[in-house]
């Protein structure tokens, strides 16, 4: 399982069973958030839940 979280807290914000579909999530949730003027860069992460590591910053 492939998590969206957030850097600082790692809260889960959208979970996958795939990294494709969580790396085009987090692509569309960081174009929103450019689109709304809080973009962060690094804000988000990918953490993969069966080795317990994150796969993608």
């Amino acid at each position: 399982m492939f998590e969206i979280r957030d850097r600082q807290g790692g809260n889960v914000i959208d979970s996958f069973d795939s990294l494709e579909a969580a790396m085009y999530t987090l692509n569309e949730h960081e174009e929103a958030d450019k689109i709304d003027g809080i973009y962060e860069e690094n804000f988000y992460e990918i953490f993969d839940s069966s080795k317990d590591e994150i796969v993608v910053i």
